[in-house]
């Protein structure tokens, strides 16, 4: 049985990316719940993106606390948590395309073309924190049997 010290030698760089993941699906979340957003209100396009971040959210930082106290099959949240933060990205993806089709055609119909730039930031934020997790899920060592 590994101590917490060992377990986090071992598991270090996959801790930091992990880490580093859980804050950037974290950034996304204020702008999708319009706290500090130039938006008047959030559109309802967003509503299940924001359900399945804060889902993701919850569960990545689980799988950060249950890998180092050897929860059985705590690893496995690793996985659960990229799903659901890949979910988010591609309802904040489909819930924002009406904006980025006004700012291609110059018009101003479905969604707020103001908003473009945040959304490509936000977007760019939201898959890096995918990469970040599927990375972090590879970096996860195997437990020991004895």
């Amino acid at each position: 049985m590994m101590s917490f010290i060992q377990r986090f030698k071992t598991q270090r760089i996959g801790f930091y990316l992990q880490l580093a993941a859980l804050i950037l699906s974290l950034i996304p979340v204020f702008y999708i719940a319009n706290v500090g957003s130039p938006m008047d209100k959030v559109p309802e396009e967003y509503s299940s993106a924001r359900l399945f971040l804060i889902i993701g959210f919850i569960v990545e930082f689980a799988s950060l606390i249950f890998v180092f106290y050897s929860v059985p099959h705590g690893e496995y949240l690793k996985i659960l948590s990229v799903l659901f933060t890949s979910l988010a990205l591609a309802y904040f993806a489909t819930g924002s395309v009406l904006s980025i089709i006004d700012k291609i055609y110059n018009i101003v119909m479905w969604g707020d073309s103001s908003q473009v730039p945040a959304i490509y930031g936000y977007g760019a934020l939201l898959l890096a924190s995918v990469l970040l997790n599927v990375v972090s899920c590879f970096l996860t060592p195997r437990k020991e049997t004895v």
